[in-house]
């Protein structure tokens, strides 16, 4: 073996040594989201990478409100459809839109529900950092990176914008003080028994809460505005999915705080795009889904078990009549995950 030649297998061991020890110390000095009590975005992310192909045909696209609000093996179970939550936190829309253009290159989607309540709430770094910290290189995940980058430093000139841009592909970077953070989930979070089932995580606890229902008499005329940088990717999602022959359904999940105002923009927004909006914040709609205000709720926010599987059930009846599915079979994976999450149900 010649000198030239020594010297380029060592160029390119050190090279695949270098890459490999950067991502190791990415996903160890990364944030990791993985308490119970907490969504689990870092275990949605993981399961959603983790998803084999054209293996599922109903996206649940959102936030908070759409991982505790749905159940995907309710999904599975009762009606055989085949679903996955993308949701995080708070996620913007701009995620929402990566995740949707990930699962078109990857699954053979049939229809796409959407939690809007994302759209006014303001875009955030740290909710943005769940979404992208998990992700795998990709032209989808640079497209992300850079779009985020341009939104929060729209004011700057590209120079900026660059050094901010090249910091998040490598996220080391940002992570490189987090040492003496280092706890015992950053090595183990893996190992830990699964409470995150197809993207959906649920709560069995407790709390009444007392919710304004929208009437055809609720006064609609107040100063509601959608979030400038959430309505932008959220039309290019819907039109996005759209174009694709994807059935879109807009869906509020009921919550403390959701106004009139708020129903109408979406309402007329889904108008404009010639899609269903169901408000479940309206009394109707309620009552049709058989929610009770003393049974149904975790919190002010979110559903509890209860609640999402009632939600779950209004849901997938209403799909099966407007969608044509592949009826989903359940296989030995699947059942494990099904008397998993009905022992966990009793439990939690």
């Amino acid at each position: 073996m010649s000198g030239r030649s020594r010297k380029t297998i060592k160029g390119i061991s050190f090279v695949l040594i270098l890459c490999l020890l950067v991502n190791f110390l990415t996903v160890v000095l990364q944030e990791k989201w993985v308490e119970p009590e907490s969504t689990g975005d870092t275990y949605i992310a993981e399961g959603f990478y983790q998803l084999d192909k054209n293996t599922i045909e109903l996206a649940i696209l959102g936030n908070s409100q759409a991982i505790r609000g749905f159940s995907g093996m309710r999904f599975l179970e009762k009606f055989g459809i085949s679903s996955y939550c993308t949701a995080s936190g708070a996620q913007p829309m701009v995620c929402t839109y990566y995740y949707a253009s990930r699962m078109l290159k990857t699954q053979h989607m049939k229809a796409a529900v959407i939690e809007v309540g994302s759209l006014f709430e303001s875009v955030t770094k740290p909710m943005i950092r769940r979404v992208l910290d998990p992700a795998p290189f990709s032209v989808d995940k640079m497209w992300l990176l850079w779009n985020y980058t341009k939104m929060i430093h729209r004011t700057q000139n590209l120079h900026t914008v660059s050094r901010h841009f090249w910091t998040l592909v490598f996220p080391v970077v940002q992570f490189h003080e987090r040492w003496e953070q280092l706890t015992e989930d950053d090595f183990t979070w893996d190992e830990a028994e699964q409470f995150v089932f197809r993207g959906n995580t649920s709560r069995n606890t407790v709390k009444k809460v007392s919710l304004h229902l929208i009437t055809e008499n609720t006064d609609t005329d107040d100063k509601t505005e959608f979030k400038s940088r959430q309505i932008y990717y959220f039309r290019r999602l819907v039109e996005l999915l759209k174009k694709e022959g994807i059935k879109v359904i807009l869906v509020k999940t009921p919550k403390t705080g959701w106004s009139a105002g708020q129903s109408r923009l979406v309402q007329e927004t889904a108008d404009e795009y010639g899609v269903p909006f169901l408000d479940f914040n309206k009394e109707k709609l309620f009552e049709d889904a058989g929610f009770n205000m003393d049974e149904d709720f975790a919190d002010k926010e979110h559903l509890n078990i209860n609640g999402a599987e009632k939600l779950t059930d209004y849901i997938g009846s209403y799909l099966k009549k407007n969608v044509t599915f592949t009826e989903c079979k359940i296989t030995e994976k699947d059942r494990k995950e099904l008397e998993l999450y009905h022992r966990q149900r009793t439990e939690m």
